[in-house]
């Protein structure tokens, strides 16, 4: 049994797949199985990693028809026999000591799930990815679970994709974590995750940024969001229906799950057309769930955030956005402070 089994699906990614694999080869740690799913693809990626076949004994090589990322992760967890196991984007690269640094700390602290840190690579800068603690092991349990998923999953400090995290292959099993259709949700990463972190698993943070993720034009994440909020509805029912320990908890996740995406997406929309048209839409839109009372008791919620879902308040979130987006931007977080302050 290997250390770790990377999983790495790939589609149409000749351009970068010979950084991507370069990167997993040479890592520090050498016992690890290295499994490669080409989901269909249609371009020169089948020989290149042919080519690196021949040169690695350690890459084990499937091909099907074109299913999909989040299936053809099921494939790869299937054919897995690592002790861990690390998913791998195909226009993404590791630091050649992620693998042994990440297997170390995970044996150290017996951990299921082990996340780190990770810079994103935009076309004309990389920007670092601050907001994960320097803790060693959180025991999630019955009585902490609710808090975990309010101050550390619905506020993204705990980054929901899984290509910065090991998890322990054993632990993935006993609970039968899977994946959906990407046809069917926006988001499979969300639903794994969930499966995980309600079943109380140990996790550890390492703050030391391990992955390169890239930002590009065409990849899956950055094209456009068809259906969005009908697949963000299903992906939450779905979470509404797995097996929970008590039915509290799994409307408490669902309805935390959905409104975070929502408000996320609504965030985005804001940077773009700060318009109060365009605020007063998403104001509406938000207010038909469920939820935003879980995000006013976090801790970790951005400040300008609680103004925005607290309705009597919204005219300061306005005010705010329109001085952030004008010449004088310093205004509009003195105005957000001083607001904070007298609402304590």
């Amino acid at each position: 049994m290997s250390k770790i089994s990377v999983i790495l699906p790939v589609y149409n990614a000749e351009k970068y797949l010979v950084k991507c694999l370069d990167s997993v080869i040479n890592q520090t740690l050498k016992d690890i199985e290295i499994i490669i799913l080409n989901d269909g693809s249609t371009d020169k990626s089948e020989a290149i990693i042919k080519n690196y076949q021949k040169k690695d004994k350690r890459i084990i090589y499937l091909f099907h028809e074109n299913i999909g990322v989040g299936l053809t992760r099921d494939k790869g967890l299937n054919k897995a026999t690592g002790e861990y196991v690390s998913f791998i984007d195909n226009d993404d690269y590791l630091e050649l000591d992620m693998l042994e640094i990440l297997y170390k700390k995970a044996k150290e602290n017996d951990l299921d799930i082990l996340c780190c840190e990770h810079i994103v690579e935009m076309p004309n800068k990389s920007s670092l990815r601050k907001k994960l603690p320097d803790i060693k092991a959180i025991n999630i349990t019955k009585d902490n679970v609710s808090t975990f998923f309010r101050d550390y999953y619905f506020t993204y400090v705990f980054h929901a994709p899984l290509w910065n995290k090991l998890y322990k292959r054993e632990f993935v099993i006993k609970h039968n974590a899977h994946f959906v259709s990407i046809k069917l949700v926006f988001s499979d990463d969300h639903y794994f995750q969930i499966q995980l972190l309600a079943n109380e698993p140990s996790i550890g943070f390492h703050p030391q940024p391990l992955y390169h993720h890239l930002v590009r034009q065409g990849s899956m994440m950055q094209s456009k969001k068809e259906n969005f909020l009908k697949r963000e509805i299903y992906l939450s029912q779905l979470i509404r229906e797995l097996p929970y320990k008590n039915e509290k908890l799994a409307n408490m996740i669902a309805d935390g799950y959905l409104y975070s995406r929502l408000l996320n997406q609504a965030n985005k929309k804001m940077k773009k057309n700060s318009s109060f048209k365009t605020i007063k839409q998403l104001l509406n839109e938000l207010s038909q769930f469920s939820g935003y009372h879980i995000f006013l008791k976090s801790s970790r919620v951005n400040s300008s955030h609680k103004l925005f879902i607290k309705k009597k308040r919204r005219i300061f979130f306005y005010i705010f956005i329109l001085l952030k987006n004008s010449k004088i931007p310093y205004l509009g977080t003195l105005l957000l402070y001083l607001k904070m302050k007298l609402l304590k």
